[in-house]
C-alpha cells in the first residue's frame, strides 16, 4: 500500500508543485497592485473547485482504462486499501497545490507589512484545503461510481457545505463530516466491476439523498422546457404578456401610474387630487430584503465590504476582526495612520479599551457610514470625528442596509420603517430624528417593496408583496404619512389573478412536499426575519390548494407503483425493493428519478439482444419460442 501511495504521489508531484508556483506568482503579482486578500478570494476559491474536481476525475478515469484497471486490482490488497493509497496520494498533491501559496502570502503580509491580517486569514488556508479535498473526492466519485449522476451527490453536499459559510465552527465540522462521507462512497464505488450499482443499503441511501435534493432543482428548472419554452414559442409567455389584474401587471406600470391605479378604487374623498399628485410627485422604490451582518472571524469571502477610502488624505481604512477596530494605512507610505473605534479616533491602539471597540462587524457604506445592528455612525476622516447619526430603539433589529435615494435616507427594522431627510443626515451634527416613523402594516416577510411618493404635506407609501395578505395571496396597501406624525390607510387591494398557474408556482411542492418543507425550514433557520412565521405552517395549515394536494398524492402513488414494478422486472432483492418503496413514499418523484439513475434498469428491462436485433430476427426469435 505504501509503495502504491509513493508511486501515485510522485506521478502527480510535478503538477502539484507547478500549480503551487503559479498560484504563488499570481498572488504575489496582484499583491503589488493593492490589497489582495479580500478581492481575490472568490476567484481563488472558484479556481480551486474546478481544478481539484478535474484532477480527481482525471486521476481515477486514467486508472479505469481496461488494462490499467486489471493491473491495479491484481495487487494483494483489498480494494479499499488500493483506493485509499491512490486517494491519499491525490489529496497530498492537492494540499501542496492549494493552501500553501495562500499561507505564504498571508505570512508575508503579516510580518513584513502593516496590512490587517487576522486569524481568519490563516484559517482561510484550512478552508481552501477543505474545498480542495472535498471537490477532489467529488471528481473521484463521479469517475468511479456506476452512475454518472453521482456528480449530483457531490454538488448537493457542496451546496450544504457552502450554505453555512457564515458559521465557521459549523462549517468546519461539516467539512470533516462530508470528506468522510465522500470517502465512504468512493470506497464503496471502487470495486472490480465498476458497472455494478452499490450493494449496501447504507451506501445507497448516502448516495441518493443529496442527489435527490439536486434532482428537485433540476425538475423545477425543467418547467422552462415544458411550460415556459412552449409558451414563448406561441408568443403567450406570461413574462411577455402580463395578465391584467395581477400584481405583475401593476408593477409593469410606470411609477407615476401605479399610485393612481390603486387610488381610483379608493373611497377617500380627495382621491382624484391625490392621484394627480402621485403622477407629478418624485417617486422612489424601497426594496425590502434581509442581509445578515458579518460575524466576527468569518472567512474573508463573506465580507460584503472590507474597507473605507479617505480620498483627501489617501488613506485606506480596513476593519480588523481581531481588534474590532478600523485601522488606517496610508496608500503611499504603507504606514499606519490611526485607528477608529465606536467612541472615536485613536492614534495608538494601545490607548483603546474594550468599551472603545465595536461589539459587532459593521457595514461600511459610501466611505462615510459605519452601520451596526442598532447604530449608524458617520465618519469624518478630515476632522477625525465619529458621530452617531441614528440609534435604533431597544428591541428592534435593522434588516439589510439603509437605502439612499435622491430625496431621503430610509432604514427598515423588523417593526418600523424610518425615513430621514438627506440634508439632516449629511449636514446636521449629532443624532438625527426621522422625518417619518411608520409601523409595518403587516409582517415584514409578507412585504417585498415600498413605493414612495413625495406629496405636498407628507409622504405616500405603497406596500406590496406576493404574500401580502397571506401565503401566495398578493396585495398592496396605500398609506398616507403626514409630516405632523399622522397616518391614514387609503386603500387595500388584493390581486385575485396570478400570472402563472398554481402548478408552476408551487412545482417544488408538487415534486416533493418533504424536500420542499426541509428546504423552507433550513432557509428559515439561516435567514429568517425576526418574528417570522415558520414556513412549515404553509404545508400543514391547508393553504395549499386542494387540487394541488390531489395531484401531489397521485404523483406520489404513481412513483411508488413504478418503483415496485421496475424492481420486480430487474429482480431487485426484497431488502432493496423495500428501501426504494419507503424512500419513494417519503420523497416522491426525486426518489423515482434517482432510482433510475443508480440502478441498472435499461439493460435488464430491455435486453441488449432485443434492442439490437432486426425486425426479422425478432420475429424468428418469437416463432422459435
Amino acid at each position: 500500500m505504501l509503495t502504491l501511495f509513493k508511486a501515485e504521489f510522485i506521478r502527480y508531484r510535478f503538477w502539484a508543485i507547478l500549480a503551487f508556483i503559479l498560484q504563488l506568482f499570481t498572488l504575489s503579482f496582484f499583491a503589488k497592485l493593492g490589497p489582495v486578500l479580500e478581492p481575490l478570494n472568490h476567484e481563488l476559491t472558484l479556481l480551486i473547485i474546478v481544478v481539484s474536481f478535474a484532477f480527481g476525475f482525471v486521476q481515477m478515469t486514467l486508472h479505469k482504462r481496461k488494462n490499467h484497471w486489471v493491473f491495479l486490482l491484481q495487487r494483494p490488497l483489498k480494494s479499499s486499501k488500493i483506493y485509499l493509497a491512490l486517494a491519499t496520494a491525490g489529496m497530498m498533491n492537492v494540499l501542496i497545490a492549494v493552501p500553501i501559496a495562500w499561507l505564504i502570502i498571508v505570512i508575508g503580509f503579516d510580518y513584513f507589512t502593516d496590512t490587517i491580517i487576522d486569524m481568519r486569514h490563516y484559517y482561510f488556508s484550512l478552508f481552501l484545503a477543505a474545498i480542495g479535498i472535498l471537490t477532489y473526492l467529488m471528481g473521484s466519485l463521479t469517475a468511479l461510481n456506476a452512475s454518472r449522476a453521482a456528480i449530483l451527490t457531490g454538488i448537493g453536499l457542496f451546496v450544504a457545505f457552502q450554505s453555512v459559510s457564515q458559521y465557521i465552527l459549523l462549517q468546519s465540522s461539516m467539512a470533516i463530516l462530508i470528506i468522510f462521507y465522500l470517502l465512504h462512497l468512493n470506497i464503496a464505488s471502487f470495486k472490480p466491476d465498476l458497472s455494478q450499482p452499490l450493494t449496501s443499503r447504507l451506501s445507497t441511501i448516502m448516495l441518493v439523498v443529496p442527489m435527490q435534493m439536486m434532482i428537485v432543482l433540476l425538475l423545477v428548472l425543467s418547467t422552462q422546457l415544458f411550460y415556459h419554452l412552449p409558451k414563448f414559442m406561441l408568443a403567450s409567455s406570461p413574462s411577455e404578456l402580463v395578465v391584467e389584474g395581477t400584481i405583475d401587471f401593476w408593477r409593469e406600470l410606470p411609477a407615476e401610474e401605479r399610485g393612481s391605479f390603486l387610488l381610483k378604487n379608493s373611497d377617500v374623498d380627495n382621491k382624484e387630487l391625490l392621484a394627480r399628485q402621485t403622477e407629478l410627485a418624485t417617486s422612489e422604490v424601497i426594496n425590502i430584503y434581509s442581509r445578515s451582518f458579518g460575524k466576527k472571524g468569518q472567512y474573508p469571502f463573506r465580507d460584503k465590504n472590507f474597507s473605507m477610502i479617505d480620498k483627501v488624505n489617501n488613506n485606506l481604512w480596513v476593519f480588523s476582526h481581531d481588534d474590532m477596530l478600523l485601522q488606517g494605512i496610508n496608500n503611499k507610505t504603507g504606514k499606519v495612520v490611526g485607528w477608529v473605534g465606536k467612541t472615536g479616533f485613536f492614534e495608538n491602539i494601545a490607548t483603546t479599551t474594550t468599551k472603545d471597540r465595536f461589539n459587532s462587524i459593521p457595514f461600511m457604506l459610501k466611505d462615510q457610514f459605519l452601520i451596526t445592528k442598532n447604530t449608524i455612525f458617520m465618519v469624518d476622516f478630515e476632522a477625525k470625528e465619529l458621530s452617531i447619526k441614528v440609534s435604533i430603539p431597544n428591541g428592534e433589529q435593522m434588516i439589510g442596509l439603509p437605502q439612499f435615494t435622491e430625496g431621503f435616507f430610509s432604514m427598515i427594522t423588523h417593526k418600523h420603517i424610518y425615513i430621514f431627510d438627506n440634508t439632516d443626515i449629511f449636514e446636521k451634527n449629532g443624532p438625527v430624528p426621522p422625518a417619518y416613523s411608520l409601523s409595518h402594516p403587516t409582517t415584514l416577510s409578507q412585504m417585498a417593496t415600498i413605493d414612495t411618493y413625495a406629496m405636498v404635506d407628507g409622504l405616500l407609501l405603497i406596500y406590496a408583496g406576493n404574500n401580502y395578505r397571506g401565503f401566495d395571496k398578493p396585495g398592496a396597501e396605500i398609506i398616507y404619512a403626514k409630516r405632523d406624525g399622522g397616518e391614514q390607510t387609503l386603500y387595500k387591494m388584493f390581486f385575485e389573478k396570478q400570472n402563472y398557474p398554481k402548478l408552476i408556482r408551487h412545482f417544488e411542492y408538487v415534486v416533493s412536499p418533504l424536500l420542499y418543507t426541509w428546504d423552507a425550514t433550513m432557509s428559515h433557520a439561516l435567514r429568517a426575519y425576526p418574528d417570522e412565521e415558520h414556513p412549515i405552517t404553509n404545508v400543514f395549515s391547508g393553504v395549499m390548494p386542494t387540487y394541488l394536494n390531489v395531484v401531489t398524492l397521485i404523483l406520489h402513488l404513481l412513483s411508488i407503483g413504478i418503483v415496485i414494478w421496475v424492481s420486480r422486472l430487474i429482480n431487485l432483492n426484497t431488502k432493496k425493493t423495500t428501501l426504494w418503496f419507503v424512500m419513494t413514499g417519503l420523497i416522491g418523484i426525486p426518489a423515482l428519478v434517482s432510482f433510475f439513475f443508480v440502478n441498472k434498469v435499461k439493460g435488464n428491462i430491455f435486453p441488449k439482444s432485443v434492442l439490437t436485433q432486426s425486425p426479422d430476427e425478432a420475429r424468428l426469435d418469437s416463432t422459435s419460442r
